[in-house]
Parts: structure tokens; sequence; C-alpha cells
């Protein structure tokens, strides 16, 4: 009875933080915290962070991983003590450093919970559902937002004005988001192991895919769109080797049929610079993608300096936390990765690769779905390309990465007793 408590509290608490960090920008900025919710944020990490020690006290014994989990948070908190150090010592505030340490790392704790509620395959397929709903809900509202502005509905007319108090920037979710992937993606291979799981109907996950994968599209970012058409690519390539026959035939041609529609009459809604926009991905002529390309560029020869090697200083390439905290800025080379070598040099980048290297490991010795490993690469692509690590949104689905493969291990473990 005990276990059965233990995992349904903790399941509660792992669709709380989800939903509550995804949904940020259409929730607690207008309904709920109005200017203060970036310092509620904070506090909202520092009670996880309060929590997981009373469970890893009275529950470690029912915490299944309990030991890759406590290194990978030791090796953390080891790492950046270092890194803080440096950045004292090169004058950045200890608020600024504190500040950019939650935000990158502070879902951590949120395994523990994820690797409880793997005992309890049920909550597998709630945990999954919930997720699906919820990007799919998402992508409606931002297709929605093509016939409505939803911005405006919701009182959202400037979504930076409620993350000024607390120094960072967090982009508008409808327009020109480079989160669309990070936040969505989930919601797609949600339905992919609901399907091959779960026996979920071929046609319902279609349909859902569908509507995510617009989503993303009009979100207004190239990046996201491309990285989306990727996975789903390999979703449904995974789930066509599947079949035999006819039937496989037949499922095939009535993807392409049905994509195919929906892409072309979603086109003819589209506004003209969004068409714009997606022609010119691939062209050195926009100003954008000039820009782009040369703050590429500048960042890859960070890496020519040995002196860069050690970072600059936690906070210095986070626009906001520089200006609130009066630092000097160094750009975020609109690269996460870059970004992240550019503050916390390779200690920073050796961290920030530590989710991909646990997933290629599992997938190697075949415990969990290949699909996490394309996934994998897919986020840390998006990473490369947009300064996506900036927020909380992008450490929050490392970690759920992470937490989900736990919980594809059990559920397989448990179908093979």
């Amino acid at each position: 009875m005990l276990k059965i408590k233990l995992s349904k509290y903790c399941y509660f608490v792992v669709i709380f933080y989800l939903l509550y960090f995804s949904w940020g920008n259409l929730t607690e900025a207008h309904f709920i915290f109005g200017n203060k919710a970036g310092l509620v944020r904070v506090m909202v990490i520092i009670l996880l962070w309060v929590t997981s020690f009373f469970i890893i006290y009275r529950y470690k014994q029912n915490i299944q991983h309990f030991r890759f989990i406590t290194n990978y948070l030791l090796a953390i908190l080891f790492t950046y003590l270092l890194v803080i150090m440096r950045s004292l010592y090169l004058r950045v505030p200890i608020g600024a450093c504190l500040y950019s340490f939650i935000m990158s790392f502070g879902f951590v704790p949120l395994l523990y919970y994820f690797s409880i509620i793997s005992n309890s395959p049920k909550y597998y397929k709630k945990l999954l559902r919930v997720l699906l709903f919820s990007s799919m809900l998402l992508a409606s509202t931002i297709i929605a937002n093509l016939f409505v502005n939803i911005s405006q509905v919701f009182g959202l007319s400037n979504p930076q004005d409620y993350t000024d108090s607390f120094g960072i920037v967090r982009g508008n979710l409808f327009v020109g988001t480079n989160m669309s992937f990070i936040i969505l993606g989930i919601g797609i291979v949600s339905a992919f192991l609901l399907h091959i799981n779960y026996s979920i109907k071929t046609y319902v996950i279609i349909f859902i895919i569908t509507i995510i994968t617009l989503g993303t599209i009009l979100s207004f970012s190239r990046a996201s769109g491309i990285l989306v058409m990727l996975l789903v690519a390999f979703v449904l390539y995974f789930d066509l080797s599947r079949k035999r026959g006819v039937k496989k035939n037949l499922y095939f041609f009535s993807i392409v049929l049905f994509f195919g529609i929906v892409i072309i009459k979603t086109i003819d809604f589209m506004p003209y610079i969004m068409i714009t926009k997606y022609n010119n991905v691939e062209s050195f002529a926009g100003v954008d993608n000039v820009s782009r390309l040369n703050s590429w560029s500048k960042g890859i020869h960070l890496f020519n300096n040995i002196n860069n090697y050690l970072g600059h200083g936690l906070g210095t390439s986070n626009p906001r936390t520089s200006e609130l905290y009066n630092l000097r800025y160094l750009g975020h080379y609109e690269s996460g990765i870059l970004l992240t070598f550019s503050e916390s040099g390779i200690l920073g980048l050796l961290i920030l690769a530590i989710p991909l290297f646990y997933i290629l490991k599992k997938v190697k010795q075949k415990r969990i779905n290949f699909i996490f490993l394309v996934w994998a690469i897919l986020l840390y692509v998006n990473l490369f390309v947009s300064p996506s690590i900036i927020g909380y949104k992008t450490p929050l689905i490392l970690t759920s990465l992470i937490g989900l493969s736990f919980m594809d291990d059990k559920n397989k473990q448990l179908k093979n007793i």
C-alpha cells in the first residue's frame, strides 16, 4: 500500500513540473503570478530539491536507478562548484551564478521521481497520455493563432515583461520560438511509445502526430519545423518496418496521402511572410541567415583559443541576466551548445552531454526503444542551431528524456518476465 501511494505521489509531482513549466507562457504569467512569475519558478524548483532530499532519505530502496541519478547529480554539483568559483573569480555576481545553475540543472532531482514510478507500469501509460494531450493542446493553440491572436486573448502582449525581475528572456510560444520542437517533440515520441507498447490505433496516432507537426511548423521556427519532420519521418519508418505485405503498402500510401493533403491545405492559411521564411531556410541572402551563420562561426572560433576552455562565467551569454547584473555580455552565438561552452567551458559541455551518452548506452544495450536515441540526437541538434538552452524548457525536456527511458526500460523488463 505504501509503495502504491508513493508511486502515485511521485507521478503527480512529475506531472506538475512537466505541465507547469511547459505551459508557463499561457498560465503563470497572466493567470497566477503576473510579474512575480520568475521568482516563483525559482522557488518551485528549490522546493523540488528540498522534497527530493526527503524522498532519498526515506525511500532510497524504492529508487531503482538511485546510483546513476546520484552520481549524475554529484557530477553536476562538483563540476558547477568549480565553474561557479571560476565565475566568482571573474567577478560574476553570486546571484547570476546561482540562477544560471538552477535554470540549467534544477530539474535533475525529478529523476528520482521518474525512477520510483517506473516500478509501476500503469503510470507509464498515464504519463505518456498526459504528455500527448498537453502537446496536442499546445499545438492546437498555435494553429488557432493563425486565425485569432492568442497572445492578446490571454493578455500576453509582451511575455518578456513577466521575467524581467529575474533576468531571463522566454520567447513567445507562438511566433519564432526555438522552443517549439523542444516542447512538442515529446508529444510525438509519446504517441509512438503508446502505439507500440499499448496498441493505440494507428489512425488515432497519425491524426495526433499530424496536429503536433503542424503546430510546430506553424510556430514560425524553421529549425523546429525541420526537426519535427525528421522526427516524424523516423517514427513512421519504425512503425512501417513492423508491418508486412499489403497492410504495409496500404499504411504507407495512407500516410503519404493524409499528410500531403493536410500540409498543402495548411499552406493556404499560412501568412506570406511565414512561407517566405521557410523558402529562404537554405539561402545566404537573407539578413537573418547571414547573422546566424556569423554568430555560429564566432562561437566555433572560441575553440581555437585555449583560454576559452575554462569559460567566461555563468550568465555572461544570457542577455537579460547580463543586463540585470551589469555583466559584460558576450552574446549567445545563436546556439545553446556554444553558449554553454562560452559560459562554463569544456566542463559545462561534458555535463550537458551526459543525457546523450546515457541514452546511447541504453540503446546499445537494447534496453530502450531506438526512438529515444533519435529524439536525443535531434534535441542536441536543436541545441546547436538555436539558443534554446536559455530558459527552463530545454533542461526540463532533457531530464524527461532520461526519466522516460527509465520507464521504458522497466516496462520492457516487466513484459519479458
